[in-house]
Formats: C-alpha cells, sequence, structure tokens
C-alpha cells in the first residue's frame, strides 16, 4: 500500500525533503514505517527519533492531521503521517 509522509523541522533537515510517498505492507503501523525510516536515513534519523530504544516523548506524530501517541497505529492506502520536532526560535 501507499502512504504519504511530511517531514518538519530537524526531521525535514535528516531525510532532505519534506515530503515523500512509501510503499509499505498492508497493515503496517507508525512504528514499523518509523524503523523503516530509521534504517534508511542512519544514525541521525535514529538517534533523535528512538533515543534510548525508544519513540522520543519530543516527536509529534500526526496521522491525517490528527495528533497520534500511539506508534501501533496501523495504516491504510493513503494515509498521510506527519513527523515533527519542536522548533525554536523567535
Amino acid at each position: 500500500m501507499k502512504i504519504h509522509l511530511e517531514y518538519f523541522s530537524q526531521v525535514r533537515t535528516i531525510t532532505e525533503t519534506d515530503e515523500e510517498t512509501l510503499h509499505v505492507s498492508d497493515n503496517s503501523t507508525v512504528g514499523e514505517v518509523l524503523e523503516l525510516l530509521a534504517d534508511r536515513f542512519g544514525s541521525a534519523f535514529s538517534d533523535l527519533i528512538f533515543p534510548e530504544g525508544k519513540l522520543a516523548r519530543s516527536i509529534l506524530l500526526a496521522a491525517n492531521d490528527t495528533a497520534i501517541t500511539d506508534t501501533y497505529v496501523k495504516l491504510a492506502h493513503g494515509d498521510r503521517i506527519s513527523i515533527l520536532t519542536p522548533m525554536s526560535g523567535g
């Protein structure tokens, strides 16, 4: 199935893009997609998203514009996942 990913802030810097489409297995979860991305983008992504081996509390996730906190959420074809980190500045 095909899902759409949106990257913001530090995640955008690491991935060097602000969005992409990804083909994943049917019934994939948000957590499984994050693991795929960690494998693909390496330690910079993995250290940001999974410090100490679990999802960082500072990472904000949304599925189809709805905030989610559970990485076990199952995805459907066409879903849009947004990955954000806190922004700073003034």
